[in-house]
């Protein structure tokens, strides 16, 4: 069974990460509007979509993550600008 992961962002603009072990603990706070049918992770369908979060998202191979709206625009932003080291390939000797 996943757990359920909800970030969100204070005012003092840190991360706060909730885990729960079942969407019916979510629904008490976030109204459910629907359930995930087109994801790519074919984990993620029949999750419940809430209204006032993003997601769901694959966290992992057991976590499901769901991101207020702020985390979700700041966590991009962040991954955005992160580095990453460029692969560089090999090439194959040349016959002279």
């Amino acid at each position: 069974m996943p757990v359920y992961r909800v970030v969100s962002m204070t005012k003092a603009g840190k991360y706060v990460e909730q885990d729960f072990q079942a969407t019916s603990e979510i629904a008490t706070q976030f109204e459910q509007i629907g359930v995930e049918e087109d994801s790519y992770t074919l984990r993620l369908h029949g999750e419940p979509v809430f209204r006032g979060l993003v997601g769901p998202i694959s966290d992992g191979p057991a976590v499901v993550r769901y991101e207020t709206p702020d985390a979700y625009a700041t966590l991009t932003e962040v991954w955005a600008k992160t580095r990453r080291p460029r692969r560089r390939r090999q090439m194959p000797a040349q016959d002279e």
